[in-house]
């Protein structure tokens, strides 16, 4: 994990309104803080799995970021 996720995380645990506003901010935001993608989605979910579950909080991943292997699509297979 970068310095910088692990420095955005620590702020995060420390400050409820930065941490909300981490977990509601658009990809550009993010990167604009100097986060790629990857660490994007390490951040959020590192924020996510700390915080109270909520269903409604949970993003769509494809939409926020597209698919990580574009060729492999298992959504529709059936999970055993």
């Amino acid at each position: 994990m970068s310095e910088l996720v692990i420095r955005l995380l620590h702020r995060a645990r420390h400050d409820s309104s930065y941490r909300t506003w981490l977990q509601q901010a658009q990809p550009e935001e993010l990167t604009h803080l100097g986060l790629k993608p990857g660490q994007q989605a390490v951040l959020l979910s590192n924020l996510l799995l700390t915080s109270p579950f909520d269903q409604d909080d949970l993003p769509d991943w494809d939409t926020r970021y597209g698919h990580a292997f574009p060729w492999i699509d298992n959504r529709s297979q059936n999970i055993p």
